[in-house]
């Protein structure tokens, strides 16, 4: 994706995964109309994505245009993406029908979980992390929000996960030696998670970063 882009891929008749460039503060627009009649639908913060499940089906002839405006951290708008358009279904009958499976399967054996991308590509906030003993330093940082990562979370994403056995790792850290657990985890196409982002399993409220 080109930088300052913005991209709508369709995952079903009824889901969307629009994707930019990520930003502090965004207000996403969606209409049916390419030159008129948006609405704004969310307004996430420190995200690159979202994906939008419109609350009535659309007929097979419907099209959904979606705006992205950027806002900087004194709420000036500093750019406007689209409008991008979304094809009512993907061309390809039997990815749709191996996606509706997929997620069909994910709410059967999976598990609600959250995800938190990481602002930054998980850059570690210079004002509270502390590199040498790998820890925060303050609980109260008004620069990332108490997360240790700049400019913080962003807000959550809902999806289904499902989950393997956990595996107790050694690893060898400034203050000592320190039990972590790999987890192996498998979720749909969307949303997208990238490396330095975490997942929260509702059930438990247990963190784990990818």
């Amino acid at each position: 994706m080109a930088p300052f882009g913005l991209r709508v891929e369709t995952r079903s008749s009824t889901e969307y995964h629009l994707l930019w460039e990520r930003n502090r503060d965004v207000k996403i627009y969606r209409s049916t109309e390419q030159s008129s009649g948006y609405s704004q639908i969310a307004q996430p913060s420190n995200a690159s994505q979202y994906i939008d499940e419109p609350t009535t089906r659309p007929r097979s002839r419907t099209d959904y245009y979606y705006k992205v405006h950027l806002f900087d951290s004194e709420g000036n708008k500093t750019n406007e993406l689209g409008p991008e358009k979304a094809a009512p279904h993907p061309p390809d009958k039997g990815a749709l029908y191996i996606r509706r499976q997929a997620r069909r399967h994910l709410k059967r054996i999976g598990q609600k979980s959250y995800l938190f991308e990481s602002a930054d590509s998980g850059k570690r906030c210079p004002e509270c992390w502390d590199e040498e003993r790998q820890m925060r330093t303050r609980k109260d940082c008004d620069n990332c929000e108490g997360t240790g990562y700049v400019n913080g979370w962003s807000d959550p994403i809902k999806l289904y996960m499902s989950y393997s056995l956990e595996q107790i790792e050694p690893k060898q850290t400034q203050g000592g030696k320190l039990n972590t657990q790999q987890v192996n985890a498998h979720t749909a196409a969307s949303p997208r998670i990238s490396m330095g982002d975490h997942i929260v399993r509702k059930r438990d409220r247990q963190c784990m970063k990818c």
